[in-house]
C-alpha cells in the first residue's frame, strides 16, 4: 500500500485477480498493529476500492516511487494496474479498551 498526496493506491499486475474481484465487491479494509510502551494498539479502515483508469495518478507514481520503474516499463504499461482505496469508516482500539472506536471518514 502507497500513501501519498493523502490518498491510498495499491499497485497490481494485470491478470492477478483483483480486478474482477473488485468489480464485485468493492469493499475491502486493512488494518495496522501498533506497539506501545504499555501494549498494542489496533487501527482497522474499512475502504472502497477503485480501479483508476485515468493516467495522471499512474504517471504521479510512476515517476514518485522508484520501485515502480522495476516492474513497469511506462505508466502506459498494459499490465499497470492502479487501485485506490476511499477510506469510509476507522477503527481504533487501544489494548484496556473492549469495544473499539468508530470514527466515519466520510464526513469532512
Amino acid at each position: 500500500m502507497i500513501f501519498v498526496d493523502r490518498r491510498f493506491f495499491v499497485i497490481s499486475v494485470a491478470g492477478d485477480g483483483k480486478i474482477s474481484q473488485i468489480q464485485s465487491n468493492p469493499r475491502t479494509e486493512f488494518s495496522l498493529l501498533l506497539e506501545r510502551e504499555n501494549g498494542y494498539e489496533n487501527i482497522r479502515v474499512e475502504c472502497r476500492a477503485e480501479v483508476l483508469s485515468e493516467s495522471s495518478s499512474k504517471s504521479m507514481l510512476y515517476q514518485r516511487i522508484s520501485w515502480v520503474k522495476d516492474y513497469f516499463k511506462s505508466p502506459d504499461d498494459a499490465r499497470f494496474i492502479l487501485i485506490e482505496l476511499h477510506p469510509v469508516w476507522l477503527y481504533y482500539k487501544d489494548q484496556g479498551i473492549r469495544r473499539p472506536t468508530k470514527i466515519d471518514l466520510t464526513q469532512k
